[in-house]
This record gives C-alpha cells, structure tokens and sequence, in this order.
C-alpha cells in the first residue's frame, strides 16, 4: 500500500449551505458538511485523518486555512452589524456590500483590514467576565 505524503499545510473553502456548512480541501479529495461551525471544523481533521491513516493529533500540528467567504460570515454572525464593522476597520461601507454580495473581491489589503477587525472583536470579547 502506497504511503501518502502529508502536505505543508491544509487549505479548506468553506460555505454555508441551507443545513448548515459545507468544506472543501482545495487541493485534496477531501469534503465534509456539519450542522455547526465548531462541528464542521472538527470534521476537517477526522477527513483529513481518515484519508491520510493518521491520529488527528499528528495533523493538527500542520498548518491550516479555513476560507470563508463575507457574505456568508455575516450571514452567520448576524449579530454582527456589517455597517458598524466596516467602519471600525476603516472601509467604505458600500464596498464591504459588495465584498458581502459577491459583485467585488476585496484586495490583499482589504482582505487583511477586515481578517484584523474579526480577529480583534475575538480577542476583545474573550478579555470579558460577566457577573
């Protein structure tokens, strides 16, 4: 039985679906669909070991990219208001539409203003405690 090479990292698209989310290895013959987000990114490992015949934990320490597509980030988060962040991260808010609605592809730039944003509001909201 031939031994698969491991690649230098693992790139995954993912996408909402009507039932949930779906994901992809772009290079690999990998997929895998999930009700949860949390659900769905536990499945890439259990794919991605499956195919290899390997522990997740050995995978786990290859790096990973999950893409993620705006408009269907802000249609999961809808908590998040798309007016309000554009402004905090310092884009046009008509052109964070676009980005949402598929009519642009934010540039590299862009691309990492609002990656920043997102990581951010992450990083501030796990500082809280709540009484």
């Amino acid at each position: 039985m031939k031994t698969l090479k491991l690649p230098k990292k693992f790139c995954w698209r993912i996408e909402q679906t009507e039932s949930g989310f779906s994901a992809y290895e772009v290079k690999l013959p990998l997929f895998t669909t999930a009700v949860e987000m949390a659900e769905l990114l536990n499945h890439c490992y259990e794919a991605e070991a499956l195919y290899f015949d390997k522990e997740e934990c050995e995978l786990a320490t290859i790096p990973h990219q999950f893409i993620w597509d705006w408009r269907s980030f802000f249609n999961h988060y809808r908590i998040l208001n798309a007016r309000l962040f554009a402004k905090r991260v310092g884009i046009n808010p008509a052109l964070l539409s676009q980005y949402m609605s598929g009519n642009k592809v934010p540039s590299w730039r862009q691309q990492q203003k609002l990656v920043a944003g997102v990581k951010r509001i992450g990083e501030e909201l796990s500082q809280f405690d709540f009484l």
